[in-house]
């Protein structure tokens, strides 16, 4: 069934958001080159609060520049008033409650009695519907956030969610839960950073374990504190990885179709933008 839950904040536990600031946003820029894309997933983005807490903090880290040339951020959910509420990016002044001030001041902008996404963010994030269940992952990202959508599924929901996140995020990738969202065993494809603040990173494939459930399980005979190297679940990774390795094409397919949402977007907010403007003029 649809889950359509929309309970957010702009920088929602303020320690969480602290350590992707000082550990996980310095460990992706030391991995990769000064030029290298950097893509983020907010799954269950509701609002889009989240999406642009994170929109806010790589453009503090990056600066103007590399932030335009360097950042993707797709947000999705299943809620496509809330999407639509995302892309309008417009906030309450009590929605901005927990925005550093020097944040408020630098990357939105105030229209009457509300707060306005600046465009330079905007421009970044993609909102587009996708069921997190039933749609295919978004390849290629270094970071997920997914911070208030686990909690609500059963443990079989979590196990495939979870497995998505784990093919779509690049080697040496992070991914952030909620502090409810700790049901899921994730020692197979993903290793604690700060177990306190639900951050973890992908794992080097020695350390997947057979009793994992986000892997096959095992067949008769083996035993779940046999070496990886030799566990049968290996046979059906192998599996797995021919049937991902036909979905390159599919994937290739989302991307350019991502593409076209970015630019059909940048269209919106063109419009949008301009349809603001005319009415402050009347």
């Amino acid at each position: 069934n649809t889950i359509l839950i929309n309970d957010t904040r702009f920088f929602r536990d303020e320690d969480v958001w602290d350590a992707i600031r000082d550990t996980v946003i310095p460990a992706l820029l030391g991995s990769k080159a000064a030029d290298a894309p950097l893509r983020v997933w907010s799954a269950g983005a509701a609002a889009g609060q989240e999406a642009y807490s994170a929109a806010m903090l790589l453009a503090d880290q990056l600066g103007r520049e590399a932030f335009h040339q360097r950042v993707k951020i797709y947000a999705t959910d299943v809620d496509d008033d809330a999407l639509r509420d995302a892309q309008r990016a417009r906030y309450t002044e009590k929605q901005l409650d927990d925005v550093p001030e020097a944040f408020r001041g630098r990357y939105f902008e105030g229209t009457g009695d509300r707060y306005t996404v600046k465009r330079e963010l905007r421009q970044k994030v993609v909102f587009t519907n996708h069921d997190l269940l039933r749609d295919a992952p978004i390849p290629g990202v270094d970071l997920v956030l997914c911070r208030n959508t686990l909690m609500y599924f059963d443990r079989q929901a979590q196990a495939r969610a979870m497995a998505k996140f784990a093919y779509s995020i690049e080697e040496e990738g992070f991914v952030v839960l909620g502090r409810a969202e700790m049901l899921v065993n994730h020692g197979a494809c993903f290793e604690p950073v700060e177990w306190s603040r639900c951050i973890f990173r992908t794992a080097p494939a020695g350390r997947a374990r057979a009793d994992d459930p986000l892997l096959p399980p095992a067949r008769a005979g083996v035993q779940a504190g046999q070496p990886a190297g030799t566990v049968t679940w290996i046979r059906d990774l192998q599996g797995l990885q021919a049937i991902n390795e036909r979905r390159r094409t599919r994937n290739q397919a989302l991307r350019s179709e991502l593409e076209q949402l970015e630019t059909s977007n940048e269209q919106a907010l063109r419009r949008i933008t301009n349809e603001l403007r005319s009415r402050g003029q009347r």
